[in-house]
């Protein structure tokens, strides 16, 4: 099942994406989200677009956008690849053509390189496409 959560974002989906696995992933569409063409999301992936505040001062469910939520918009590059479970947080605008976001991996950053392979918690790039 796909699950797209707040809603108030932009969601684009390219061309030769119609194929991708949406078993349990759970998008927000806080901030906006264009994916390229020939992308395949594999199950079990959250993708987020937005951060919460932590202030002391105001109960965390009272918290707005005027608080401090911050919206971040994400742009995922043709031909990549979300491995199962994989997360991808809101400090990610880019994911660059080509690359593959292992099983299980919590990308924190951008990849800095088209076609790089990114793994582990934290993500870092372990190789890159041959």
């Amino acid at each position: 099942m796909f699950r797209a959560i707040h809603g108030k974002g932009k969601l684009v989906i390219g061309n030769g994406c119609s194929g991708m696995k949406l078993k349990d992933v759970i998008i927000d569409i806080s901030g906006d989200i264009v994916f390229g063409n020939d992308i395949i999301v594999s199950d079990q992936c959250i993708i987020y677009t937005h951060q919460h505040p932590m202030k002391k001062n105001k109960s965390i469910t009272k918290q707005t956008k005027e608080d401090g939520v911050k919206l971040t918009s994400l742009v995922i590059g043709d031909d990549v690849f979300l491995g199962a479970r994989c997360i991808i947080l809101p400090s990610v605008t880019n994911i660059p053509k080509g690359c593959v976001i292992a099983a299980g991996a919590v990308l924190t950053k951008n990849p800095m390189g088209e076609y790089e392979i990114w793994g582990g918690n934290p993500a870092k790039k372990i190789g890159e496409r041959k």
